[in-house]
């Protein structure tokens, strides 16, 4: 789904913003671990680029393991961009 003009646009951008600086990925706490399918988080990252928004990816689902190393990720995920207000 593409918005059509700059003002359907803007009101995505915010809700991106929103959802991605809340996190989004596996929660790693060993009580209960959540799936987190790369599909998933490399669909984020798409829209996230789409709409100009900076993405920092923390951490994946690598080989049913959380990863924290970049050099074990897909190209695509490897991404520690911060927002203007926050560089």
């Amino acid at each position: 789904m593409e918005p059509r003009n700059r003002l359907q646009r803007r009101p995505l951008q915010r809700r991106l913003r929103q959802l991605l600086r809340q996190g989004n990925g596996r929660d790693s706490s060993a009580r209960q671990v959540r799936p987190c399918n790369l599909e998933w988080v490399e669909s984020l990252v798409n829209w996230a680029k789409a709409a100009n928004i900076p993405i920092w990816i923390k951490q994946l689902d690598i080989n049913g393991r959380v990863s924290h190393d970049p050099a074990e990720w897909p190209e695509w995920a490897r991404l520690r961009e911060l927002p203007q207000e926050m560089t």
